[in-house]
Parts: C-alpha cells; structure tokens; sequence
C-alpha cells in the first residue's frame, strides 16, 4: 500500500529535477492549484504527474504526430470519467491505489488503461504494525536522493465545465527486502529502463502490452530509516517529517518505568484504516455512475468520512531502529 509520500520539488524546479534522469519535460501544467504539502502527501492532494500524449503538428502545410511530454498536477485518488459534478466529485473515493492483481478484472482500472503515468516523489512513507495501536512509520527512498518514480493510472474529466485531472498508483507485494514492513509495494519505474519507457508510450492500448512492465523492484538501490510519529497526522508537514527518528531520554526512562499506554485511535481516522483494508480486499468495491447500464458497476456509498478524508491515527514511540539498506 502507499498511502502517504513526500516530494519537495516546486514546479519551476521539475524540468531540471527530471533531466537530472534524462527525462524531458516539455510543459507543466495547472500548478496553480496545487496542494502545500510536500513532506507529507496525502490522498486528496494535488500533486504533479508525469505522462506522455500524442498531438498533432498542427502545421498547415505538413501535418504529422508527434509525442508530448507533459507534467500535470493532479488530484491524488482517481476520479471516474462519468462523474460530472461538483458533489460527487467531492467524495472520497478509495481510488488512491490500484492493485496489481485486479487490473484485468476491474472494470474501473479497464477504463483507464489507456492511460498510463508515473508519480514523482522523493520517498515513500510505510508503516510497521506491531498491534492495533502501536505502530511505527518508516521513510522509504533512492540511496542517491534522486527521485523515484511510481507507476500509475490517470483520469480526465470534466465536472462543472472544468477539465479535473486525478490519479492513482499501482501496488503489488512488496519485495523479500520489505515484506518485513509491509506486505505491499508500490510499484517503481526506473528511468532509462525499457519498462519505464515502454509504461508510458501512448500507443499501447493493451493491458496485456503493458502489465510485463510492472515488476516487484528488487533493485538494491533503495534504503529506509524509522521516522518520527508525527508524520502519522497528515495536517503535519515539515523536512523533519522524513528525518531518521531520534529517540530522546525521557522516552527511554518512560518505557522502562511503565508500560506503554495503549493511544485510542480518533474514529474517523479508524473508519479510514479499516476502509482501506475493505479495499485492498475487495478489488471491485470502487466507483457508481448513475445507472449501471453506463459501465456495469453497481452503485455503492464510500464509508470514508467527507470532512476528515484520509489520515493515518497518531502512532506510538517505539525502540529506535538501525538505518537500514538494502
């Protein structure tokens, strides 16, 4: 699962922040309504996108097609392209990952096949669950700080007659090095590969063209370290979100002088936990247009509450952990 990473790149700097890869960028696009957040990036907030298109010369005298490479902000959860209005748009869908094993059977990752990405982050954020209420984050990156890059889907759509952009990122089970945090992974593409390139060509229409492509990564390039809890709130944000944890002396002495207190989840960040594990079970339990003959998918309430839409319970200090490589 990715639920939560962290890119602090701003728009002016991605051109060259991506040609550090070899990667072209010929525009960027609707960065003015982006979201703040950079060292905790949430469902929800608008973030930019990298993709591929084919566009016409529109030369009067010659015309030929050429491809496009486009970096678009988008909003973080995939949006289906029946939705046309501003209240169901504003739901909380729980579309901010895709599974690798439901792409050829969902008919909502179906419709978006097409159109294929990649997220740029700096890393990724994971938790390692010891109980119900005692968990620790941990700050997964390249060993070089040089971006990765995540595999993903994009929807386009157009919601009071303003074009709306989303997206969500593909995992699949985590490699031998991290099943010890989590059991799922995102999916990492590296520039330069063949899978990477082959991903975002537009004129692959194909499930079957494309799904090669998305591997388990175990590359040895990848380090991770425990963080701070405070990254657990998402109104949090801050470089020191994705520093290595220090563990101070007054939490040393409390931990050998009593046990730990048990933190009592707030409801509706418990609601979204549990909304996601439904998620990750159910494959199809996704998304409603108005009548089911439109694309065969049954209508079903998202259980997320609209207000507090995505946010991971505050987590308990735990011992400090060795920075770890793989």
């Amino acid at each position: 699962m990715c639920g939560r990473y962290a890119l602090d790149v701003s728009p002016d700097s991605l051109p060259d922040e991506f040609g550090k890869q070899g990667l072209h960028v010929d525009e960027v696009q609707g960065s003015d309504v982006r979201s703040h957040h950079q060292y905790n990036i949430g469902p929800m907030c608008t973030v930019p996108v990298y993709y591929c298109t084919i566009q016409n010369s529109n030369n009067h005298q010659e015309q030929h097609l050429f491809e496009k490479h486009l970096v678009q902000y988008m909003k973080w959860s995939l949006i289906p392209s029946w939705i046309h209005n501003t209240d169901q748009s504003k739901k909380t869908y729980p579309t901010f990952n895709a599974r690798y094993e439901a792409l050829d059977h969902s008919k909502l990752w179906k419709s978006v096949l097409h159109q294929r990405c990649v997220v740029p982050i700096r890393g990724y954020f994971e938790w390692k669950t010891y109980s119900k209420n005692q968990k620790e984050p941990y700050f997964i990156k390249r060993k070089d700080d040089t971006l990765m890059f995540l595999a993903g889907f994009y929807s386009k759509t157009t919601i009071d007659a303003n074009e709306v952009y989303s997206f969500t990122i593909v995992t699949r089970e985590a490699p031998k090095q991290l099943v010890w945090l989590h059991e799922r992974m995102p999916v990492v593409l590296d520039p330069g590969t063949e899978d990477f390139s082959k991903w975002l060509e537009p004129k692959k229409k194909n499930l079957d063209d494309v799904k090669s492509y998305l591997k388990v990564y175990n590359k040895t390039n990848l380090e991770w370290y425990r963080v701070g809890s405070d990254v657990g709130n998402v109104k949090n944000e801050g470089k020191k979100l994705i520093e290595p944890f220090k563990e101070s002396k007054n939490n040393i002495m409390s931990m050998m002088s009593t046990s730990p207190k048990k933190v009592k989840p707030e409801p509706s960040e418990a609601n979204v936990i549990e909304d996601v594990k439904k998620e990750e079970k159910k494959q199809d339990e996704i998304i409603q247009p108005k009548t089911e003959l439109e694309t065969g998918i049954k209508l079903e309430k998202s259980p997320i509450p609209r207000k507090k839409r995505v946010a991971i319970s505050d987590l308990l200090k735990g011992s400090p952990s060795k920075k770890k490589k793989i």
